[in-house]
């Protein structure tokens, strides 16, 4: 799941409330006494990478800055119309696990008008996105797409990766940086909340490892943050501090340590190396940052093997927790011993949303929920009828839950289906149901245009 950035906090009134979801609190203890965080210890030494050597290095597309450089970007905001519009953006693409991802479509939904349109349109339909995020103000979307080249001889071909960044509105598309090769990791690019920096794990090819990069959007410079085969950037704080997760173990069950890194370790007497400031569950691993009151919020759940031939299923206990972004005492907030909570969301200081997602034990209470703590209310928003997924060994299944929200309705994706619907209830609009022929489809979130 990705890492929103929030500006408010929980409150005490969850630990009532998320009792109607079918859990106990009280029967299964309450607000529990906080435990310690289990860690990875990652290796702090670079690991060299095996390359196969060619012959011939493949040219570039003109758009394409040299190899191992970066264009700068240039943000020019939309001039504001006499009418705008919420409009929710996602893509849906073939591929995307087994084989390289491809034909890539990516959309803007009109919610006034109820119609979807292409966002942009690429030059080769064969081009995938592994990686895509809108801006925190909304008005950018960056993203990496990978498409099969032929190589220098009839007989050979590669994939050319580029990272680009276009307007909200599909305007002044820009070409960043080119890559001949899986460089780029499925959880990166990440822009910083002021715009000013695009942080990404890339593999060196002059060094021969991967290493966490730091692009400066104004000047296209690129800056090496730290070397290292084990770690995935996670996502922002602020505008100068990251996480990143270490890649040692997928498997579902596995607890990964979350690293923070300081682009300003000097100015801010931290340290240059990774700190270690807590950790999550691969599955269930949602993560919230509240940035100004230096707040980091994970939620876990429990995984059992029943009702799965093969795999692992979801249910409880599930744990919400609190606690400093630097590392520092974990809170628990909420213990549910019968549900899984997969995905947590804050919306404002008084609403937030949950996802229950068994898939064993109690299942009726599988859906989206509203849960607004100065009224002491909590609403369902929708009901899943259909059973969840069981998870391979290393936690797929494609069922995970997406949820943006505008402040005044929802936009969810689950199962294929892409849902928009008010936070007030009601019956929910289906904005897209995935194709036989689209492997991937992916929310992004709400814009205005």
């Amino acid at each position: 799941m990705k890492l929103r950035f929030i500006m408010c906090f929980i409150f005490p009134g969850l630990l009532f409330l998320l009792s109607a979801c079918g859990g106990n609190p009280a029967a299964s203890g309450g607000i529990s006494t906080p435990t310690a965080l289990a860690t990875h210890k990652p290796s702090l030494t670079p690991t060299p990478m095996s390359t196969q050597s060619s012959t011939a290095t493949p040219s570039l597309p003109a758009d394409c800055p040299a190899p191992g450089t970066a264009h700068q970007a240039l943000l020019q905001s939309a001039q504001v119309a006499s009418s705008v519009s919420q409009h929710i953006i996602y893509y849906s693409e073939r591929g995307g696990i087994q084989v390289s991802e491809n034909h890539a479509k990516l959309m803007s939904y009109d919610v006034t008008t109820g119609k979807a349109s292409s966002l942009i349109s690429f030059s080769d339909p064969a081009t995938g996105i592994i990686s895509a995020q809108l801006s925190a103000d909304n008005q950018w979307l960056l993203f990496v797409s990978d498409l099969s080249v032929q190589g220098p001889s009839s007989t050979s071909s590669y994939i050319l990766q580029k990272l680009q960044i276009v307007r909200a509105d599909g305007q002044h598309l820009q070409t960043l940086m080119c890559n001949t090769g899986q460089a780029f990791g499925h959880d990166a690019p990440l822009l910083s909340p002021d715009n000013k920096y695009i942080a990404f794990d890339i593999f060196n090819e002059n060094k021969k490892y991967y290493a966490i990069d730091v692009l400066n959007v104004t000047t296209g410079e690129i800056r090496e943050l730290y070397a290292s085969a084990n770690f995935h950037v996670r996502s922002w704080i602020n505008t100068t501090r990251l996480y990143a997760i270490p890649v040692q173990d997928r498997s579902a069950t596995a607890a990964e340590g979350i690293y923070l890194f300081d682009m300003n370790y000097s100015a801010n007497k931290y340290s240059k190396y990774p700190v270690a400031v807590g950790s999550l569950v691969n599955l269930c691993d949602t993560l919230e940052v509240d940035s100004a009151k230096n707040q980091l919020f994970t939620s876990s759940c429990g995984v059992v093997n029943a009702n799965c031939r093969a795999g692992i299923a979801l249910q409880g206990p599930s744990t919400l927790s609190t606690q400093p972004v630097t590392g520092g005492k974990a809170t628990s907030l909420y213990t549910d011993t019968s549900h899984a909570i997969t995905m947590f969301r804050v919306i404002d200081a008084r609403t937030y949303l949950i996802y229950i997602q068994n898939s064993a034990g109690d299942l009726s209470q599988n859906g989206l929920w509203k849960v607004s703590a100065q009224e002491n209310h909590l609403m369902r928003l929708t009901k899943e009828t259909a059973p969840m997924n069981c998870y391979d060994a290393e936690g797929y299944a494609g069922s995970s839950p997406e949820v943006f929200s505008d402040g005044q309705s929802y936009a969810l994706r689950i199962n294929g289906t892409l849902l928009l619907g008010s936070l007030n209830a009601g019956t929910s609009t289906t904005i897209h149901s995935k194709a036989e022929t689209e492997d991937t489809l992916q929310l992004l979130g709400f814009t205005t245009i």
